[in-house]
Parts: C-alpha cells; sequence; structure tokens
C-alpha cells in the first residue's frame, strides 16, 4: 500500500486510519487502492480530529 509506505506505518495502521479520513474527509473507497493520494499530514490531521486528546 502506497500511503503506509509514505507515512511510514504499517498496513493495518493506514488501513484503519483510511477508514476514519474516509469518515471525516468523504475520501473514496478508491484510496485502499492508493488510487487517491493523501498525505501523511492529511491522515495525521484527520486522526487527531477524530480521536479527542489527541490535539493536546
Amino acid at each position: 500500500m502506497r500511503l503506509a509506505k509514505r507515512a511510514g506505518v504499517g498496513a493495518a495502521t493506514a488501513r484503519t486510519a483510511a477508514l476514519i479520513a474516509e469518515a471525516q474527509l468523504g475520501v473514496l473507497p478508491g484510496w485502499f487502492a492508493g488510487d487517491i493520494d493523501a498525505t501523511p499530514e492529511q491522515l495525521v490531521g484527520a486522526l487527531m480530529r477524530m480521536v479527542p486528546g489527541l490535539s493536546g
């Protein structure tokens, strides 16, 4: 998974983050196949908005 390699995380973590980001950002399911590029910053931003307490 291209996203996992770029973000430096395991594939399972990237899939979980992709599910969260999909819910937050309305990203298409094609993201799982690498059809839609997202930066690690976008992924982290989506996680921080979704998980209480992460943003400090």
